[in-house]
């Protein structure tokens, strides 16, 4: 429920469509589906399918983007074979190629320059609670690292404050190259746990180098919670 949308508690929730793994309860049966596919916009799709709907170009647009934004345009480690299928089926509707499309939603900007740094560490946020220990992690996707380095010291000291404020044991930001395909992990709070990361620091103020990593879901996060098991839990 962390990482539901604001207010999920509060109301009825009649269906739950969706492709991460399951933590929630629900006070009544409700329909659920889940399948662990690369984007909920694949699944969303095969129910317009299933149904022998047809999106309107503008949402057949829409949903190409959700999955070209979850899977790195079909090439990151959640990709999968039906998100290929949805994906060349809604090419038909939209009358774009995904890889166009990619490119627009890839150059629209970058979010480093778009945002204040508080608005970077809190875009597109999830919180976890791993062996015992409570942390978030943010992605954001950048063509290149430039501007991540511009802007390293500010995004540091946004983490850090934010990191406290919500009182977790570490914070952390995963900025994705999309097209050499490696990250840069910046990560604030308990020392103990940030002193047990395996990949290279590449300077001063908890930055890491995680070539190959591009997934938070399928990579990052089993990394940390693997490496939580030999960090004691926090009392």
């Amino acid at each position: 429920m962390s990482q539901a949308v604001a207010g999920a508690k509060e109301v009825n929730i009649q269906e739950v469509i969706d492709h991460h793994r399951l933590g929630i309860n629900t006070a009544q049966p409700i329909r659920f589906i889940n399948d662990p596919v690369g984007s909920t916009c694949t699944i969303v799709a095969e129910l317009f399918q299933q149904s022998n709907l047809e999106p309107t170009p503008e949402m057949a647009g829409i949903m190409m983007s959700g999955i070209i934004s979850d899977t790195l345009n079909l090439t990151g480690p959640t990709a999968t074979e039906k998100d290929s299928e949805i994906m060349a089926w809604l090419e038909g509707i939209a009358g774009i190629k995904s890889t166009e499309l990619a490119m627009e939603i890839f150059n629209s900007g970058s979010v480093i320059l778009s945002m204040t740094a508080d608005e970077v560490i809190r875009s597109d946020q999830k919180f976890y609670d791993e062996n015992g220990h409570r942390f978030s992690v943010s992605q954001i996707e950048e063509l290149g690292f430039q501007n991540f380095w511009d802007h390293s010291e500010e995004l540091s000291e946004a983490l850090d404050n934010f990191t406290k404020s919500e009182h977790l044991d570490f914070g952390c930001v995963l900025v994705t190259d999309i097209n050499k395909h490696n990250s840069m992990l910046l990560i604030k709070g308990d020392e103990e746990f940030i002193s047990n990361l395996s990949y290279p620091a590449v300077q001063k103020g908890h930055i890491y180098d995680l070539k190959g990593i591009v997934s938070r879901k399928k990579q990052l996060i089993p990394f940390i919670s693997t490496t939580l098991r030999g960090v004691a839990a926090r009392v």
